[in-house]
């Protein structure tokens, strides 16, 4: 008779987090301890479920993070959500290293990579995923005779239809929620608005500065304005969740899962075209404590492959409706009957860029105010010292500059120091000492101003080179210095002054550094932008447009857009 004593078994301890009663943890616990008992395996898993209700822990994440730092070997297998991968790598084990190569290949199709490694290391494996979905109202639209939108402005078309007559009689219906809440999850609502909004199905995310992005939010913009409100936008998901089980929606963008409202159909979230759209990626993943010893590794290895094993993970989808990371299940018969295989295969998952940062999720609110400050706020420094010591100094500093270059100047009218500036003539020093004034002066052109430092920098150079050499040919001796003078002459007038002519004449954005990022406008008198000057030659439209830049007030910032002209001008046209 064998006779299995489970006296000495291992005892590992997990720890997990759950927002809501019913938790599929104790189900791994009892399955794992089902198959080592059967199998003569003497581990006993154990698991610590936290949730709002039997503790005090605000934020898991960071209350697991601080236990790792201590190297804490309290827990031998975390259950943690995926958007932690890159917090917690560097406390956990490579499960590479740990699970048989096979094992792994189950898990390294498509998105799935993305949501378990980090810098190469497979940080976790999926125990379960999340993907957003939309819940549409289908009594209502039968109601009204409406089909299921297939992309954002069908959705606005539909939800203002049915709206405009529903609100009459219930104001509280939410047309769509967005969910843009104040937490993660408005990231993941624009994330995969934004990738709905790519031209093909295969193409990948859009890049920030694209026309798919500001073409993406603006529509986010038109679907609040014209299906629901700022206050619905920006509702939490307990709102949401609420708004399912009642069915006091019309449309609803929320996780997937099945069975709450036969009143809604499932479907994928829309894109701007048909066939395209786009869910952002959630769920729980599992990983071992590195700090545990070597022994206990080998042991968690062993929950671990049993939990992500594809026995396991189809009897989690057909008992508990969970989508798995396995994708060759969504092919499975039995899987099928249960969960809507044909859904989750028609979604186009894209995952948090967990990957990209070191620390997603981790970001302070001291940190998101100061950038959005930065995005949003005009800086001023004022030369008064009882408002800012700073610019005080800096104004004090320019004086001092400017006196002194004043006052060297002289020099050049001294006989006796004659020979030390010879090689330029009076009126060449004198244009030298002019732009360096002008250019300490002029604080809103810092990049075109430097530029020509640099130009005049160089053309001393050369020249020093050529006064160097002894030309005996004057004739050689004059061409080559008034070449130079006249480039000099030349490029310092293209750099400092020509270039804002031909930026007005081609009516090109001026786009400068600005000193102290102040906003101003450009101005123009009413006699030469009310009406058209002279002919349409060229020659006429330069010299308007001299005109034109000499009466402007001159201080172009980045991102001046327009010209403001006097009230009897048409601004429109």
């Amino acid at each position: 008779m064998n006779i299995n004593l489970k006296c000495n078994a291992i005892k590992l301890n997990s720890v997990a987090l759950t927002y809501g009663g019913d938790s599929q943890y104790p189900l791994y616990v009892e399955e794992f301890n089902k198959y080592a008992k059967n199998n003569n395996i003497d581990i006993e898993l154990k698991v610590i479920i936290y949730t709002p209700e039997n503790s005090s822990v605000t934020d898991f994440g960071t209350t697991i993070e601080y236990l790792l730092k201590r190297e804490s070997t309290k827990y031998d297998i975390i259950f943690y959500d995926n958007v932690y991968n890159a917090k917690y790598s560097p406390y956990f084990v490579n499960l590479k290293d740990f699970l048989p190569k096979q094992h792994i290949e189950m898990y390294s199709s498509g998105y799935i990579p993305e949501i378990c490694k980090f810098k190469d290391k497979w940080v976790g494996l999926p125990v379960s995923i999340d993907l957003d979905v939309m819940y549409i109202n289908k009594v209502l639209l039968d109601s009204y005779n409406q089909t299921i939108p297939k992309t954002w402005d069908e959705l606005i078309k539909t939800g203002k239809i049915i709206m405009e007559q529903e609100r009459q009689k219930n104001t509280d219906l939410i047309g769509y929620n967005g969910l843009f809440s104040e937490d993660e999850a408005s990231f993941c609502s624009a994330h995969e608005f934004i990738y709905s909004f790519r031209k093909s199905k295969e193409a990948p995310f859009p890049d920030y500065t694209s026309q798919e992005v500001i073409d993406a939010l603006n529509k986010i913009k038109e679907v609040m304005k014209e299906v629901s409100s700022n206050d619905v936008f920006r509702a939490n998901s307990v709102g949401s969740l609420m708004a399912v089980f009642s069915g006091n929606a019309l449309f609803l963008k929320f996780w997937y899962t099945q069975g709450w409202n036969p009143s809604y159909e499932v479907v994928p979230l829309m894109g701007n075209i048909e066939g395209v759209s786009g869910s952002s990626v959630g769920g729980v993943n599992i990983a071992i404590n590195k700090y545990i010893s070597e022994e206990r590794q080998k042991n968690a290895a062993k929950v671990v492959e049993f939990l992500t094993s594809k026995d396991i993970q189809k009897k989690l989808s057909i008992v508990q409706k969970k989508i798995s990371g396995i994708v060759s299940l969504y092919n499975d018969e039995d899987v099928c009957k249960a969960i809507n295989c044909e859904l989750i295969k028609s979604i186009q998952p894209i995952p948090r860029p967990i990957s990209t940062l070191d620390d997603y999720e981790n970001v302070s609110a001291e940190e998101t105010a100061y950038k959005i400050n930065n995005i949003i706020k005009i800086y001023s420094i004022s030369a008064d010292p009882s408002e800012s010591k700073e610019g005080f100094f800096i104004l004090m500093l320019g004086i001092l500059i400017a006196i002194t270059i004043i006052s060297l100047f002289v020099f050049i009218f001294k006989n006796k120091y004659h020979e030390y500036f010879e090689f330029f003539s009076k009126d060449f020093w004198f244009m030298i000492h002019s732009g360096l004034l002008i250019s300490l002066a002029t604080k809103k052109s810092i990049v075109t101003i430097t530029s020509a430092m640099y130009t005049n920098i160089l053309f001393v150079l050369l020249l020093i080179i050529i006064n160097s050499v002894n030309v005996q040919n004057y004739k050689v001796y004059f061409i080559i210095h008034s070449t130079l003078f006249i480039l000099f002459v030349i490029t310092n007038y293209i750099l400092l002054y020509g270039f804002r002519i031909i930026l007005i004449i081609t009516k090109t954005d001026i786009k400068e550094s600005n000193y102290d990022e102040r906003v101003y406008s450009v101005q123009t008198s009413t006699s030469t932008s009310g009406k058209n000057i002279g002919s349409d030659s060229n020659l006429s439209r330069l010299r308007a447009k001299i005109i034109e830049y000499h009466n402007s007030s001159g201080n172009l910032a980045p991102g001046t857009k327009s010209i403001t002209k006097s009230s009897n001008t048409n601004i429109d046209k």
